[in-house]
């Protein structure tokens, strides 16, 4: 599977196939478009009928300490232009608390005017086994949902 052959390359763990397989779920109607090997940016492309781009995905893979994860998301957004999801397999043994605590951790050290940058993307985050453990708007304080 390309997905798992490209972040196997990169530093960190590489990402399971379930979560492979999970990021190629997108909104309803879209068909999936995998970016390819070394491409900056999204990941997967979800296009509709009409071949119009509806969203773009990239993932990372995390097993860093939680008070790294704000640097983390710092470097990605760019790369996204601020837009989209940034799919995230976390290490084994972190819960749904664990990731609320790195999105608080990452707002806390933000002014509302510097989240304004994230106000169009959302961060979800998954076990390595694909269990969801939260979605979040990094753009709005406090917004999202855990689990």
């Amino acid at each position: 599977m390309t997905l798992v052959a490209e972040h196997s390359k990169q530093a960190g763990p590489a990402l399971t196939r379930k979560n492979a397989e999970l990021a190629l779920y997108g909104p309803a109607g879209t068909t999936p478009k995998v970016a390819g090997d070394n491409v900056q940016g999204y990941d997967v492309l979800f296009y509709d009928a009409s071949g119009k781009l509806v969203l773009g995905r990239q993932i990372k893979t995390f097993a860093g300490k939680p008070n790294q994860f704000p640097n983390r998301l710092r470097a990605a957004a760019p790369t996204m232009e601020y837009d989209g999801e940034l799919l995230i397999q976390v290490a084994p043994g972190v819960d749904a608390a664990a990731a609320e605590g790195m999105m608080k951790s990452f707002w806390g050290n933000r002014s509302d005017a510097r989240l304004a940058a994230y106000q169009n993307m959302w961060v979800a985050f998954r076990s390595p086994d694909g269990r969801p453990l939260g979605l979040w708007m990094p753009g709005a304080r406090g917004m999202g949902v855990p689990g």
